[in-house]
């Protein structure tokens, strides 16, 4: 299968991720923001991330820019999934990726269903009406962490 996975944080989650999903015999694209990339594994990741797992970095400064969500879908598009897995968070590329794309697969993994201080808290009800949106979209939904589970 190829499947894409796009996150916004735990880059070495994901990495290890997409890691397991290659070794298993499936080709994975990862999209990750640089500034996430830059401010944890910075230049080395091509160092962690093996054979089957194509790396692509976009600058969440653009976000707001037109091209941003054109360049990102043409990466993917190019890309020709048969999966689109996201690391649920709430932002607004979250959201254009499940309509751009949503007659693939969803496969969503939450990581915490709390509101943390800084973007959650100053974006809180565009954030909670992404993630419902994006659950509504999941045909699998992956909890990480046992106080989740619960």
């Amino acid at each position: 299968m190829r499947i894409v996975i796009a996150s916004i944080s735990f880059c070495e989650y994901v990495i290890q991720q997409a890691n397991a999903l290659a070794v298993n015999g499936h080709k994975v694209m990862l999209l990750l923001p640089s500034q996430l990339v830059n401010n944890t594994v910075g230049l080395d990741i091509d160092k962690f991330i093996i054979c089957g797992v194509d790396f692509c970095a976009y600058e969440i400064k653009r976000r707001w820019e037109r091209s941003f969500y054109t360049d990102l879908f043409k990466t993917i598009s190019t890309f020709s999934p048969d999966i689109l897995h996201i690391h649920d968070n709430g932002e607004i590329e979250t959201l254009a990726f499940v309509v751009r794309f949503c007659r693939l697969p969803l496969v969503v993994t939450i990581h915490d269903v709390t509101s943390h201080p800084g973007a959650d808290s100053q974006h809180k009800i565009r954030r909670q009406l992404i993630r419902k949106l994006v659950r509504r979209s999941a045909g699998v939904i992956h909890l990480h962490g046992s106080a989740l589970q619960k």
